[in-house]
């Protein structure tokens, strides 16, 4: 054999071993991995729907205050978040329901008028005095009677068997340190998400 196929030889005798590394490489098997997912199906939640203490439909209308005086004015209204049962879903009364609130004129202060008016305060708190109203959590951020505003935005509950509603006052009041409200329409267009947990 001369020396160039000697090296011929060698070349091929190592690819030889090299294929038959990766053949039985490529034949191992591993045994396979079990994934397991779990879950808890539960009946479809329903939607909470804005309602005056009266039990008008504020969807529509939404919170109106009275005609106030711009020096000694201010009001409130009662206002609740009930659940809709038009639909085929189950009330929750167990775990939690945290409802947060948001909107552009959301401030540490609570809502501002988004429209014109100005010196004035839309002050969103939570109640829970009526009959049928949640209990609030006792982790809640938001407490009763306490001013929703940036960075504490969200209200936890607790419900029970016997919770039909989440009830609300809202406020229009001067902002701090105002000594009057400016004439004009008082807007403010919030938003509230519900997470059940």
């Amino acid at each position: 054999m001369n020396l160039t196929t000697k090296k011929l030889a060698i070349a091929l005798a190592a690819c030889s071993v090299f294929t038959g590394i990766n053949v039985a490489s490529a034949a191992v098997t591993k045994a396979p991995v079990t994934l397991n997912f779990s879950g808890t199906i539960k009946d479809s939640t329903c939607n909470l729907i804005a309602q005056g203490s009266d039990g008008s439909d504020l969807t529509t209308t939404g919170v109106v205050f009275s005609d106030i005086d711009a020096v000694n004015g201010g009001d409130s209204k009662r206002f609740k978040l009930v659940t809709d049962t038009t639909g085929s879903c189950s009330a929750v009364n167990s775990g939690t329901v945290e409802i947060m609130w948001g909107g552009a004129g959301l401030t540490d202060k609570g809502f501002t008028d988004t429209s014109g008016s100005t010196h004035a305060l839309l002050q969103l708190t939570p109640q829970t005095e009526e009959t049928g109203a949640a209990p609030l959590a006792a982790d809640s951020a938001v407490k009763v009677n306490d001013v929703i505003k940036t960075g504490v935005n969200t209200v936890s509950y607790q419900p029970t068997t016997d919770t039909t509603e989440y009830d609300y006052l809202a406020s229009l009041v001067k902002a701090d340190g105002e000594k009057y409200f400016s004439p004009g329409e008082f807007t403010s267009a919030v938003t509230y998400t519900v997470t059940y947990k």
